[in-house]
């Protein structure tokens, strides 16, 4: 028999063919969005030979694919990851250069588009940071993330130091083109900190929001991607971010590599590398892996929270009020198609929780949550992802696109997201059960 054909996601990016991974330059020029991506054209696998992929939008939420950017010139192994900013001149693409005998330890270069965001070539000074700095025993360079700030253009690079030893670099410059050595802007926290960060930080992101200072950090080890995590903390305006307290900001083993930006609105946002589950396309894909959708950022009760962000409402416009269901009761309603949300409160004490099943899109699939605890599992019993969470009085906001999953639950910080057994479009039936109240049932899916 043969497998049902894979359905593509219509809300998260995914390319034509070919692997991609992290999402990076994001920004906002003459009224598009440019997202630029890690990208293997020739394959559904990672490859060290990557390519800078690109892709423009209106709102964030719809994308269109547009050429390559970047392809490994002569000498490189790879185009890795990095930063997308305009300066006097125009845009300019400050990347991961590699080379097949050190491509841990990546060069910094730049390029520049003939016209518009498209047609990019190396910028004559090449590389402009040729390694890390000489004496910190770094075993792992790459993923510059740009501002300009105070006068001067600021680099947070990842890198790992000998003895696993996750950091974050910080170089600055006056012309993109030559780059001072700031020093290190944060190290792996002390013994004591709740979270581990990792042997390596990769695409470090810090950030402004309100009057506090995030750091975003994916750990990487023997490897193997891990969380992204955070600290949120105090940054002197020189070369040195001093953590007040570390958190989890993704939960599930797809997400990874988050990048952060500001949209149209100077609103903080994120978006995130989505992977196939066990980091391998399913047979017969032509594409292998997407991106998040897009969240917006905020620190609520010293903890770095999300939300979607709102050109999500607009996209997915037809919306039943479903009501609320008492502790016990339940309520069935029919989905059509495969991409769909759904909103609800949770009242009651914390020890109560709900239970949410989906039918008819192939394999049957729930969403559980109580004590402080949500799960979603297969129709086989299996976890497909597990999560401490805020229950009493939370909201929570779950999107279904094809095989993707996304849970936000207020009081809870960062993102939940997992792949789940979603195989052929067609109605669908949510069931909803409530041990404690449900207030406020929304169902949202396409016009």
């Amino acid at each position: 028999m043969n497998s049902p054909q894979r359905l593509r996601p219509l809300l998260h990016f995914t390319a034509r063919q070919g692997w991609t991974n992290d999402p990076h330059g994001i920004i906002h020029a003459d009224g598009v969005y440019h997202m630029f991506f890690q990208h293997n054209p020739q394959g559904v696998n990672w490859s060290p030979r990557c390519h800078w992929g690109h892709a423009t939008s209106r709102d964030l939420i719809t994308w269109r694919e547009a050429e390559i950017a970047l392809s490994p010139a002569e000498g490189e192994a790879g185009c890795w990851s990095g930063s997308v900013v305009i300066d006097e001149r125009g845009p300019v693409i400050v990347y991961t250069s590699t080379t097949a005998e050190h491509w841990e330890r990546g060069r910094i270069a730049l390029a520049r588009p003939r016209g518009g965001m498209s047609d990019w070539v190396r910028d004559p000074a090449y590389p402009v940071i040729e390694g890390p700095p000489d004496g910190l025993d770094v075993v792992a360079f790459r993923d510059p993330s740009v501002r300009y700030e105070g006068g001067r253009w600021k680099a947070i690079i990842g890198a790992g130091r000998t003895g696993s030893r996750g950091c974050a670099l910080q170089y600055s410059s006056a012309d993109l083109e030559t780059w001072t050595f700031d020093g290190i802007v944060a190290d792996q926290p002390v013994t004591g900190w709740s979270v581990y960060t990792g042997a390596v930080w990769e695409c470090p992101q810090l950030l402004q929001i309100g009057d506090d200072w995030v750091l975003v950090v994916s750990a990487w080890a023997d490897g193997i991607p891990g969380s992204v995590n955070y600290a949120i903390g105090d940054y002197d305006g020189e070369a040195t971010f001093t953590a007040r307290d570390w958190g989890v900001f993704t939960h599930g083993e797809e997400l990874y590599a988050t990048t952060t930006f500001r949209d149209a609105e100077g609103r903080p946002c994120a978006m995130s590398w989505l992977r196939e589950r066990g980091n391998v396309a399913p047979e017969g894909s032509p594409w292998c892996s997407s991106m998040s959708l897009p969240h917006v950022l905020s620190i609520v009760d010293g903890r770095l929270a999300v939300s979607q962000h709102p050109s999500l409402e607009a996209v997915l416009a037809d919306t039943s009020d479903l009501g609320d269901i008492g502790p016990g009761s339940s309520l069935d309603a029919a989905i059509p198609g495969h991409v769909w949300r759904l909103r609800f409160g949770i009242g009651g004490s914390q020890s109560g929780g709900f239970s949410v099943s989906i039918t008819g899109h192939g394999q049957p699939f729930a969403l559980q949550m109580a004590d402080e605890s949500m799960s979603v599992v297969d129709g086989n019993g299996t976890v497909l992802l597990a999560m401490p969470v805020s229950v009493d009085g939370a909201d929570v906001d779950i999107v279904v696109d094809a095989d993707i999953l996304e849970v936000i639950v207020t009081g809870t910080e960062g993102i939940a997201s997992t792949r789940i057994p979603v195989v052929r479009a067609g109605n669908a039936h949510i069931t909803a059960v409530g041990s404690s109240t449900i207030t406020g049932v929304r169902l949202s899916t396409r016009p």
